[in-house]
């Protein structure tokens, strides 16, 4: 018979230094990837470990091996990252390919059960997550050309090195917009490094910097369940995290724009909208005002001729097909510029596809549909 397994209520993950504390039967124990077996923690030891890392992560209710095993992923997750780092180090001559190519190998350990990619994730969106350390464009750019390189024979860490070349200015015009919005929702400084380490960790950073992900898709990975790796956020309100990140997200997409997307916002002086419903419009008017857009509501049966104008037509579920045929019938009277905005998944997309076929044939261009607001205005052309 197999009796109960002991469970850890509670454990520290210290995973730069390969350590982990947790008290058990009221005594602290200190659990390292180099013992075989945990050791008694000293005062002095216990001290140690909380001067010489800034970050720890948390895990509750694991065995002696689960405990060991996540540890084992943290360490190596920052082994992988501090091998990156050095292969980006313009003083890291002689051993840059070395570095490298042992960044590489971590970066391809994986659970082989679940097949677990943690660790190329963890560097991935800490590279792409955190700004460049060297401000200095020229050695920036000589820093990094020089790692891309150099991982002739470390497939993950180069693809990594070249994400990174691509997108070294966008994740610098992140943090900007970062320092700007934060302050009005964490006051606390701690608790500002804090949301960060988590949108840099949870990949929401990587994903803003370097494609143009809906907010929807963002908002998801908010609530997703936490790891080894971030479970030191479970204290941070998921509500503010939320409305941060709508904040964030189009601020900094407004700080991105192209020349051409500036032209598009110049002739695009008044956004005007198809429905009246309070919310949808409250959110309109709000977002086309931070765009520096006038906004107005106009039924569809009686848009205004202003060419300088354009539609914006929201589509949801309790949109009516009449209304979509009166709306689609407007449109093939009219060339105006128009996208087409559900906030939602819709359980009747045949309403969007309506619309969308028939601006086709009438206009011969594709509409903007999105669920993102900024991301359809911006689309406006």
């Amino acid at each position: 018979m197999v009796g109960n397994v002991d469970k850890i209520e509670q454990a520290y993950l210290f995973g730069q230094v390969g350590k982990s504390l947790y008290q058990k039967e009221g005594e602290n124990f200190i659990l390292s990837i180099e013992d075989e077996k945990p050791q008694r923690g000293r005062a002095g030891e216990i001290g140690l470990l909380s001067d010489v890392t800034s970050e720890y992560s948390m895990v509750y209710d694991v065995t002696e091996e689960e405990l060991r095993k996540r540890l084992r992923n943290l360490y190596y997750a920052y082994k992988a990252l501090s091998f990156s780092l050095n292969g980006l180090d313009p003083a890291m001559v002689n051993s840059r390919v070395s570095v490298i190519q042992t960044a590489n190998k971590l970066c391809h350990k994986k659970d082989e059960k679940i097949k677990d990619e943690k660790i190329y994730d963890f560097v991935r969106n800490r590279l792409l997550g955190y700004p460049f350390p060297l401000r200095d464009e020229k050695k920036a750019n000589e820093a990094i050309k020089n790692a891309i390189d150099e991982a002739v024979k470390a497939d993950r860490v180069k693809a990594i090195y070249e994400e990174l070349g691509k997108n070294r200015k966008t994740l610098q015009v992140f943090h900007e917009v970062w320092k700007k919005v934060v302050p009005e929702f964490f006051t606390d400084e701690t608790e500002r490094h804090r949301a960060l380490r988590f949108f840099v960790d949870r990949g929401i950073v990587r994903e803003l910097v370097t494609a143009n992900p809906s907010i929807d898709d963002l908002k998801k990975k908010i609530e997703e369940e936490l790891t080894e790796f971030e479970d030191i956020f479970e204290e941070l309100p998921r509500e503010i995290l939320g409305k941060l990140l709508t904040a964030l997200t189009e601020k900094f997409k407004l700080a991105i724009r192209t020349p051409q997307q500036e032209e598009i916002h110049k002739e695009v002086e008044t956004i005007i909208l198809n429905v009246d419903k309070e919310q949808v419009r409250e959110e309109v008017k709000s977002t086309s005002e931070r765009l520096g857009i006038k906004f107005k509501f106009a039924d569809s049966s009686d848009l205004p001729p202003d060419e300088k104008a354009r539609l914006i037509i929201y589509v949801d579920d309790d949109t009516s097909g009449e209304s979509v045929r009166e709306q689609a019938s407007q449109l093939s009277r009219q060339s105006k510029t128009f996208a087409i905005w559900t906030s939602q998944k819709l359980r009747e997309p045949s309403k969007v596809r309506f619309l969308k076929n028939l601006s086709e044939e009438k206009r011969r261009k594709k509409p903007s549909v999105c669920h993102d607001l900024t991301e359809c205005i911006e689309n406006l052309s």
